[in-house]
């Protein structure tokens, strides 16, 4: 047997065992098994903020959210995408920017991601650290008992549809809005089969508005589509990802554009799957709202109805 052919077939047979050694199933989550009923707000929301995907970017949301706390602009109401509803969920929990900083400075990779190439046939990472690790800083269980009225994005593979969660289990939930598509394992719930927020709807500016709030604010990290050359597509790894930063990005580009005031962080020039950047991607959102901090005072002056 020629060489090429041996290369071949041990190939063929570490791929099928890589194949036979992983599970089929999904993140499976069966209480409840039916959807709650959305949360009803007490009062309307004056601001509302909305917290675009991307991944390790999101420490842009930090930054921008300590700029606010400097300057007491009211947050009624969350709504957060793949790791805009982490950082979302964490922040409506303990409206603390500094705190969750620190969090996040001492939290190690492996604490969120157990990956491995034998987890799933459908993710390398199942879900399981990075919901234990909102519970273990999320004493509460239900979205509806935060602090902050709070809504986690996620899709449906099933119905094609985005699925805003604004009750039932927070983590689960959250671990939901982060499953990228064959990195996370999806999660199984109220009947449907949900992945990353960000396959359809990043910067979620629609369903904020469903709650009527006088203002909405989108931090928007995904805005520039990141340079690339010809010489860097080599496999369909390559094409599925830039066709999904491609689609994200437009449709990203479009909800933000529904905002009264849209933030974009500078950070295109940043890897989202890296957290070498943490300290520059937070400043990038913190200089992002400081230079729109004055447009967004003069707009909640003027649209805030203060009854």
């Amino acid at each position: 047997m020629k060489p090429q052919k041996n290369l071949l077939l041990i190939s063929f047979l570490i791929c099928s065992f890589v194949l036979s050694s992983c599970s089929a199933s999904f993140m499976v989550i069966d209480s409840p098994k039916t959807m709650p009923p959305p949360r009803k707000l007490d009062k309307k929301p004056r601001v509302a903020l909305v917290l675009g995907g991307g991944a390790f970017l999101g420490m842009a949301h930090l930054g921008a959210l300590k700029v606010f706390e400097e300057n007491n602009i009211p947050i009624d109401l969350i709504v957060g995408t793949s790791v805009g509803s982490f950082v979302g969920a964490m922040y409506a929990n303990n409206p603390n920017s500094d705190s969750l900083r620190a969090l996040a400075n001492k939290v190690k990779t492996e604490e969120i991601f157990n990956a491995s190439i034998f987890n799933s046939m459908v993710g390398f990472v199942t879900g399981e650290n990075l919901q234990d690790y909102i519970k273990a800083h999320i004493k509460i269980k239900n979205i509806e008992q935060l602090k902050i009225p709070f809504v986690a994005i996620t899709s449906d593979l099933l119905s094609g549809k985005t699925i805003a969660l604004s009750s039932g289990p927070i983590a689960p939930s959250v671990n939901s809005s982060c499953a990228i598509p064959m990195v996370f394992d999806p999660v199984k719930m109220y009947g449907m089969v949900l992945v990353d927020g960000g396959v359809w709807n990043n910067v979620a500016v629609n369903i904020a508005k469903e709650y009527d709030p006088d203002v909405v604010i989108a931090i928007n990290l995904m805005s520039v589509l990141p340079s690339l050359k010809a010489d860097d597509i080599k496999t369909f790894i390559d094409v599925l990802r830039r066709g999904g930063q491609v689609n994200a990005i437009n449709i990203g580009n479009h909800n933000a554009s529904l905002a009264d005031v849209t933030l974009n962080p500078k950070v295109d020039q940043f890897p989202p799957l890296s957290d070498a950047y943490d300290k520059q991607i937070y400043d990038a959102g913190y200089t992002a709202a400081k230079e729109k901090i004055e447009e967004i005072k003069k707009i909640i002056a003027e649209k805030v109805k203060n009854d």
